[in-house]
């Protein structure tokens, strides 16, 4: 049916030079909206906006603030110098000078206006932050009431009315508002003096010349408080540390990005000798991750281009075979890059290798047709190409449909990057296979070149051909042999499957050697740690959380935390506020312990003038414990995790009238972990599956079909096996590498199985059928094989580690396959060619 199908199809080839026009029309219109695909790798947003911890995480940052800050760390062989210290309140006040430098950048890009412009325009959306959007929407667009009302120059209240109907109003009046909520260094925190039967807060080092004696009441206020030991000085007071505080959640990408952007600008205009500056946090991380990606495409596609092509030549030693499979697959990508745009997604750290992939995988399609194109001895196109439809044109659309199942496989996925690599990848393949199937042949048809024939009988005796003849020579004398290896293989590579351990953090994504891995590793070193996980106790019925007994339990879980997990340094509440208070009242260092009173209590919040909205709501109804922690494995935070649910039990919550909230960005981690884990058992089982049933109707052979999937399942249990002995985990990229080498590793087979069954119908003969399938199809699956590991081997060259992971294992998955299909399938039908394959084929 498909056959006659794809036959049919044939009749529009007589009509080629419209299929390339239409091709290059739809070529043109997704290129253009490549330029404006968005990028993005916060974990947060890689979690389905639908799962619980991404809600409550959500929720609880919207009330407390976001609690992944970004790190300045300033590293001195004196921090308390005059030089280091005034260095420090300078950058700290250039941070905090973005409140007034970037909204302007941020309403001049959503407006498409100059900066000054934009500059003018704050102060009205600043007078419109309470009107309703309709409002604001009306005086924006109004020129006249930009003049008249907001005493606007009339050029500049022109290019905003022209500018803002069609502007988005959330998004301007979000990015409108200072983008930094605070910067804390040791230059200005809040220290706590008392007063009688008061206190005061003020700065740590006053304002003021930074001489000798501020100097020294620093240092006295630090060692007489050591709150700040660990996270704004180090323990050794070897380095110092400036922390930046987003405004709002700090899921905002774009706002995040822009003060990572500015901080960055402004580190390298204020470099000065002596002085070595850190840069971290998880924002930092992620926008890293996103600068990177641009700069790892700028590199790797100019070499897998290269490679794959090459790769061609060497194939067919001749310009046709290189120019259209590459033109294909080329086409394709941009189809695929185009399409994600339109779509509205992000480009992540996943699907930064997806044109490399269609570019390696999809150039298969090619190969195969032209294979056959070059191998048939006719010179009228036309019926060649027809032919060709015929024959190879199914091997093509099935091995092309199995590949996208396998991709498609992908999107059962709930870890948002694999799924959408897995849809638009998938749809990227099937582009592929429409312009290998029907544009190129157009092209071929279209062009002067005349048919060529190579690799007739007396050109094939070269290389290839002496290793796929010393192959057959094995399959028919040593199959037994080729069996037994297999199984000892299976034996080997099973027990280092079962050493594969799952984890997902940021910072493993970049090299050791990489500043940012650098940077992370030593404030790790120095510091209380940079990874975050909140604990939120909340009122069921809005009542008081402060109260002495649920602080003391506060205060004794914050004890034994330290003391049972070593990773574990620095715990922020309120705890150490009302403590310092405490003692400030009485003027004893012995009250540094909790108020005894609710009564105490209540009264301090009051006297208290600092900021404490990260620790406790306003209604003092819900409270927030912030633990730093050295960055560790995903395991680490659940044990943390489960000892918290313990030690707070339901007891304690229900006689307090309490809730228990675990969130942070490091729980995203151990979240994003569970995901990816079963994601992973089920597009590998939906993988499998759909293949599966793909192939039987393909065969219509039950045995044929269990055939076929031999080399896929050997190359996805050598690629654990290497992993648990390599030690490489399951994380983003390496978590996509069996399904990828299900649904591409299967063509192979399918090749070669469609093959032998045509040869066996001409011959009538299982060995001589064999024996013609490995030295003619083994031609062109060696061709893809070395095409596709080569392309995907340029992933080496990558900044990622996963990257480089997967590139390395998907090469040497889509080797077994090809091996699998020329050596073991032939094997197996060597070994019962007697008793079922006349039968059954």
């Amino acid at each position: 049916m498909i056959e006659a199908l794809l036959a049919k199809s044939s009749a529009a080839f007589s009509k080629p030079f419209r299929i390339v026009v239409i091709a290059i029309a739809i070529t043109v219109i997704f290129a253009a909206a490549i330029p404006g695909i968005k990028l993005d790798n916060d974990l947060n947003n890689l979690i389905p906006d639908t799962h619980e911890s991404k809600i409550t995480f959500n929720k609880y940052e919207e009330i407390f603030g976001n609690s992944s800050l970004i790190f300045v760390g300033i590293e001195s062989k004196n921090i308390y110098s005059p030089e280091t210290l005034e260095y420090m309140r300078n950058l700290t006040e250039k941070i905090e000078n973005l409140n007034s430098t970037v909204p302007p950048k941020n309403i001049a890009r959503i407006i498409r206006i100059g900066e000054n412009d934009a500059r003018a325009l704050i102060p009205v959306l600043s007078e419109l932050a309470l009107s309703s959007k309709d409002e604001i929407k009306a005086v924006l667009t109004d020129q006249k009431r930009l003049a008249d009302e907001y005493f606007l120059d009339a050029a500049i209240a022109k290019r905003i009315a022209s500018g803002a109907s069609a502007a988005d109003i959330d998004a301007l009046i979000s990015y409108s508002m200072p983008p930094v909520k605070d910067v804390t260094s040791i230059v200005n925190a809040d220290y706590i003096q008392g007063t009688g039967d008061s206190f005061v807060v003020s700065k740590l080092l006053e304002d003021g010349p930074i001489d000798a004696a501020a100097i020294n009441e620093l240092r006295e206020r630090l060692d007489s408080w050591n709150f700040y030991k660990g996270g704004l000085i180090s323990y050794d007071e070897s380095l110092a540390m400036i922390l930046v505080r987003i405004n709002g959640s700090g899921t905002d990408k774009i706002k995040r990005r822009a003060v990572f952007h500015g901080i960055t600008e402004i580190l390298e205009k204020e470099k000065i000798p002596g002085i070595n500056v850190l840069l971290d946090g998880e924002s930092v991380i992620s926008d890293t991750v996103s600068d990177f990606i641009v700069s790892d495409i700028a590199i790797l596609l100019p070499l897998v281009i290269l490679v794959v092509m090459i790769a061609l030549y060497l194939s067919f030693r001749n310009l046709q075979g290189v120019f259209l499979p590459f033109a294909a697959v080329a086409m394709a990508s941009i189809w695929s890059v185009g399409f994600m745009s339109y779509c509205g997604v992000p480009i992540n750290l996943v699907s930064t290798t997806m044109p490399v992939l269609l570019i390696a995988v999809g150039s298969a399609y090619g190969i195969h047709f032209m294979n056959h194109y070059f191998l048939d001895p006719g010179q009228d196109k036309l019926a060649v190409i027809r032919r060709n439809m015929k024959s190879v044109g199914i091997a093509i659309l099935m091995a092309g449909l199995t590949t996208v199942a396998g991709f498609g496989s992908l999107s059962t996925s709930s870890f948002i990057p694999i799924r959408n690599f897995g849809i638009f990848t998938a749809i990227g393949v099937f582009f592929c296979i429409l312009i290998a199937i029907y544009v190129m042949p157009s092209i071929i048809l279209l062009s002067p070149i005349e048919k060529k024939v190579i690799f007739s009988s007396h050109e094939r005796n070269d290389r290839i051909h002496g290793i796929l003849s010393r192959i057959n020579s094995l399959v028919g004398r040593r199959h037994l042999a080729v069996l037994a290896g297999a199984v000892i293989i299976v034996g080997i590579f099973s027990y280092g499957a079962s050493l594969v351990e799952v984890e997902v953090n940021n910072i493993s994504f970049f090299k050791s050697n990489a500043k940012i891995h650098i940077d992370d590793d030593r404030l790790n070193e120095k510091l209380a740690g940079t990874q975050v996980l909140s604990v939120i106790l909340e009122s069921t019925d809005e009542g008081n959380v402060l109260r002495p007994d649920i602080l003391r339990r506060m205060e004794s879980y914050e004890n034994e935390l330290m003391g049972r997990f070593d990773i574990v340094k620095k715990i922020v509440s309120v705890n150490p506020y009302l403590k310092k208070m405490n003692q400030e009242m009485f003027g004893n260092r012995k009250f540094h312990v909790l108020p005894e009173t609710e009564q105490k209590i209540n009264d301090y919040m009051l006297l208290y003038s600092g900021d404490l909205d990260a620790v406790v709501t306003k209604g003092r109804d819900r409270t927030r414990m912030t633990i730093s922690m050295k960055r560790s494995s995903t395991q680490k935070i659940k044990e943390i995790k489960e000892f918290t649910e313990s030690y707070f039990s339901e007891e304690f919550l229900r006689r307090n009238n309490l809730r228990l909230v675990v969130t942070g960005y490091a729980y995203l981690y151990l979240v994003a972990n569970t995901i990816i884990v079963e994601g992973q058992m089920w597009s590998i089982a939906s993988s499998l599956v759909i293949v599966f049933g793909m192939i039987f109707f393909i065969f219509r052979n039950l045995f044929l079909s269990c055939l076929a999937m031999i080399p896929i399942l050997l190359s996805m249990l050598v690629n654990f096996g290497i992993m648990g002995y390599a030690g490489i985990t399951l994380n983003g990229g390496t978590a996509m590498v069996s399904s990828v080498a299900v649904g591409t590793g299967i063509d192979y087979a399918i090749h070669f199985i469609t093959w032998f069954r045509n040869e066996l119908h001409e011959t009538g003969s299982v060995p001589d059928a064999i024996t013609r399938s490995i030295l003619d199809k083994g031609r062109g699956i060696f061709f893809n094989v070395f095409s596709v590991s080569a392309g995907f081997l340029i992933l080496g060259f990558s900044r990622f580690v996963p990257l480089i992971q997967f590139g390395l294992l998907i090469s040497l998955a889509m080797l077994i396959t090809g091996i699998g299909a020329v050596i073991i399938i032939p094997s197996v039908l060597m070994l019962i060619h007697k008793k079922e394959i006349t039968k059954t084929v």
